[in-house]
């Protein structure tokens, strides 16, 4: 309602918005809008809280930074993409549930939680171009995936580690994943002993037909005689390839 903002008129593309001291917004499902800078954050001791059930762009950075007060986004099944960076601070907390989405495309300050500032990924998706989460803030992993892009396994395992990224199901584990050019990070139940092993030998079997497929087309590299070439000819057998070459050479 554009009576609800300044100048009876809704925020826009390139529109610096704010929603500070006590305010309440909710963006309906099929509902849409954008704004420029985008400063939702609780002043003067003041609550914000805003729900995304529609769809949300924000053409630069987002910012919620309350400073006496809070901040409260839930993106309860909407999306919310902003093209700049995002930071979080202070009495923050983003909330993603019921599938709901978290773009930020910004590889270079990227999406940042410090000061206490918390982020709740029960379920829907966060990607991002960069995270960066410091001491005092957190991220709560439901059945929701985080994204980052690049391979930053080895930088978010240290925030796992520290505790930083968690997960309260007594049944899970925070896993980190390099798949496909980005990072994912989710909460899932470990494998058990048995699932591990049949994992093992699945990923050694592999790896020995790798290793044999590649020798089979090296005919220099068996020995010479009859028992390099029986050797040969079992090996395509066994891998199914070229079974008339490896019939016709083999000795009975």
């Amino acid at each position: 309602n554009q009576r609800n903002w300044s100048g009876d008129t809704l925020p826009s593309s390139g529109t610096t918005t704010y929603l500070d001291h006590s305010e309440t917004a909710v963006l309906y499902p099929g509902d849409t809008g954008e704004t420029g800078d985008f400063y939702p954050k609780g002043t003067g001791g003041g609550t914000v809280d805003l729900t995304i059930r529609g769809i949300l762009t924000s053409s630069g950075i987002a910012m919620p930074q309350p400073d006496t007060g809070s901040t409260l986004v839930t993106i309860d099944g909407g999306t919310w993409t902003v093209t700049g960076y995002s930071y979080w601070q202070h009495a923050a907390t983003l909330v993603v549930t019921n599938g709901g989405t978290f773009n930020v495309n910004n590889t270079g300050y990227g999406f940042l939680l410090k000061d206490g500032a918390d982020l709740k990924l029960y379920d829907g998706t966060l990607n991002v171009g960069r995270l960066r989460v410091e001491t005092g803030s957190s991220i709560e992993m439901g059945t929701g995936t985080l994204v980052v892009e690049g391979n930053e396994a080895a930088a978010i395992e240290i925030l796992v580690d520290a505790g930083d990224i968690f997960t309260t199901d007594t049944n899970k584990t925070v896993s980190v994943d390099y798949v496909n050019g980005d990072t994912l990070v989710q909460a899932r139940v470990p494998p058990t002993l048995e699932e591990l092993v049949e994992q093992v030998h699945a990923a050694s079997m592999q790896q020995r037909t790798n290793v044999l497929s590649n020798a089979v087309g090296v005919e220099t590299m068996w020995p010479y005689g009859v028992w390099g070439d029986n050797m040969w000819a079992l090996s395509l057998l066994y891998l199914n390839e070229r079974v008339d070459d490896a019939n016709a050479r083999l000795y009975t």
